[in-house]
């Protein structure tokens, strides 16, 4: 499941857990786990106001 996702916590409302599965370079790859009712902030996408 990972550790607790302290480092990027502002994204979300509840509990995530980082689990990082490897790296390439500049790329890296990792999985996040998501408690119940837990709610992303990551990506957004506003309307545009016309």
């Amino acid at each position: 499941m990972g550790n607790p996702n302290v480092n990027f916590s502002q994204y979300f409302k509840g509990n995530s857990y980082l689990k990082i599965l490897g790296s390439v370079g500049e790329v890296s790859l990792a999985n996040v786990t998501f408690e119940p009712k837990c709610r992303n902030n990551w990506h957004v996408h506003k309307a545009k106001k016309k």
